[in-house]
């Protein structure tokens, strides 16, 4: 579904769940925008997952869409970590700059992820009002980078991974016989990096 389903949802009484924001409430950040301007934790900003854009509150209350090509570096602070998303034109992707979520850098690996979220139309509740329903799902992708070659998509599966490293794969299945890997997500799987890269 594209943005035509979401703009018919706020006048044919189409209900979307789920959130399109990687975070729902603002969050203290700082940008870098192209033009060199800098915007630190004075502002508060959430990340749109389904549009590839940050939303930034503004101190008079006013919300601002920044696109991707508009911004060099993002960083989000959120809880105790911060997500650092930069610029980036993907495989596959026709040119088009989307921002990407590094999960992990070093000089011989780097994965990043371009966050996304797609809409999927979904049982509408009979009992209801609505005529059509909806909710925004995961839709993300993956890209991994060796040493000097460049960005490959990934699936974020035991079985992808054990391939991109075939010289790594009794560390790799050791870690994988281990709760703490038994469901695979961004951080952890950063941390499989960081334990191979050693």
């Amino acid at each position: 579904l594209d943005d035509d389903f979401i703009k018919r949802s706020k006048t044919q009484l189409i209900e979307v769940t789920g959130s399109r924001f990687l975070y729902d409430d603002y969050l203290p950040g700082e940008l870098t925008m192209r033009n060199g301007r800098k915007y630190g934790n004075d502002l508060r900003y959430k990340f749109d997952e389904y549009h590839n854009t940050v939303q930034v509150e503004m101190p008079d209350g006013k919300e601002l869409v920044l696109e991707p090509n508009d911004i060099i570096i993002f960083k989000l602070h959120a809880k105790n970590d911060t997500l650092v998303f930069f610029k980036s034109v993907l495989p596959k992707s026709k040119s088009i700059e989307r921002l990407c979520l590094i999960l992990y850098a070093s000089e011989q690996y780097k994965l990043i992820k371009l966050p996304s979220k797609r809409v999927k139309k979904t049982q509408s509740n009979a009992l209801s009002s609505y005529k059509e329903a909806a909710e925004f799902e995961d839709d993300s992708h993956y890209f991994l980078k060796i040493s000097t070659g460049d960005f490959n998509e990934i699936r974020l599966t035991k079985k992808a991974l054990t391939k991109a490293f075939p010289t790594q794969k009794a560390t790799l299945k050791q870690f994988f016989d281990t709760p703490q890997y038994k469901e695979l997500n961004d951080w952890n799987i950063a941390e499989v990096l960081k334990k191979i890269d050693n």
